[in-house]
């Protein structure tokens, strides 16, 4: 018997990685309703402005100004608290199916991160961050030319960077295909799916401070350069409130 239990740990172990390589290379795979997870509900015109996000900011009008960092959050608050709307209980369904259920008829694959922002965006944002961010895999080495990212993102899950320059703030997130299928000591498929939707509301949060507040905003009133400061912890809670009730997941 220790034998078998070893044999069957062991082929536990590879066929994870096999799943996770597999995830890895799903991630280039360019995003498609024809191709990957069917998504309820998610459009070709949604995956456009999730690629394109600062090519439809530059035509947006919409000059909303940046408040303070703590008013624009004891807003966000104040919804979280409340009894989610009815559109916002079938968006959480369509996430608890993708994120925390076993859905046979629907393999999980990596592209559900970017085909599920909107119902994201619905059930914890308010609908706020709609045409705000823009969101992709990449890997720790993939960065196209010109283009900025911290130094340190092989060392983390995601990333997000804000363009405040513009008549619409933009956030790009950008989650690190590497560090979550290949490189993390994640044996096991399904934490690695857990992994992708905990880094994504994380950086949905860096988006939300970012595009609606401003990062020096936040900077002047929390001294924190990297995001992690009073306002980024009480989103964070606030949030995690819902997504541990919601689908039993806590953002870190």
């Amino acid at each position: 018997m220790p034998k078998l239990s070893k044999l069957w740990k062991c082929w536990k172990h590879v066929d994870h990685r096999a799943k996770n390589q597999g995830c890895y290379e799903a991630t280039k795979t360019p995003r498609s309703i024809e191709v990957g997870y069917s998504y309820p509900g998610c459009t070709a015109e949604e995956l456009i402005e999730l690629n394109h996000a600062h090519e439809i900011a530059d035509r947006l009008v919409d000059k909303t100004k940046l408040i303070r960092v703590a008013e624009e959050i004891g807003e966000l608050e104040h919804w979280l608290a409340k009894p989610p709307s009815d559109r916002a209980k079938v968006a959480i369904g369509n996430l608890r199916r993708v994120w925390t259920e076993n859905d046979k008829k629907h393999p999980w694959s990596p592209d559900v991160a970017i085909k599920c922002w909107n119902d994201v965006d619905r059930s914890y944002f308010e609908r706020r961050l709609e045409a705000r961010v823009r969101l992709r895999w990449l890997g720790s080495t993939a960065l196209p030319p010109g283009e900025y990212i911290s130094e340190g993102f092989n060392g983390y899950y995601g990333c997000t960077w804000n363009e405040l320059g513009m008549p619409v703030p933009i956030a790009t997130i950008s989650l690190n295909a590497e560090l979550i299928f290949l490189k993390s000591n994640i044996d096991d498929s399904d934490e690695s799916k857990r992994q992708t939707f905990t880094t994504l509301l994380h950086e949905a949060i860096h988006a939300y401070v970012g595009t609606r507040c401003g990062w020096m905003n936040e900077y002047m009133q929390t001294g924190s350069l990297n995001g992690h400061g009073e306002h980024f912890d009480r989103l964070c809670r606030a949030i995690n409130r819902r997504t541990m009730e919601d689908l039993g997941l806590e953002v870190s």
